[in-house]
């Protein structure tokens, strides 16, 4: 056999081969992609230790916000015992000349 006719067979041989595996791979890899794009996917479920780590942290957060309302109450509240016990200065006499 002379090497141009060695060439050409390997030649039309990987052409075979690539276009099979293009026409039968690609569509297998596509099923295979929607099957995992279509099975739910589950949260891991955490440890023990991530699980309280996580509800301490949740906790936190709640106190902070709570400590802040309640700052919030309490200046409100020392601003109306301020007004309060001010005495009023519509209820005084003025002084007109």
């Amino acid at each position: 056999m002379d090497p141009y006719t060695v060439h050409s067979i390997i030649r039309d041989c990987t052409v075979v081969a690539l276009a099979a595996i293009a026409l039968i791979g690609f569509p297998v890899a596509r099923a295979h992609a929607r099957r995992i794009e279509r099975t739910p996917r589950e949260p891991r479920p955490l440890s023990t230790a991530e699980a309280s780590d996580a509800r301490l942290e949740r906790v936190e957060r709640a106190v902070e916000a709570m400590a802040l309302e309640v700052e919030r109450m309490s200046e409100g509240q020392r601003f109306m015992t301020r007004l309060l016990s001010e005495p009023s200065r519509s209820s005084q006499p003025a002084d007109g000349g």
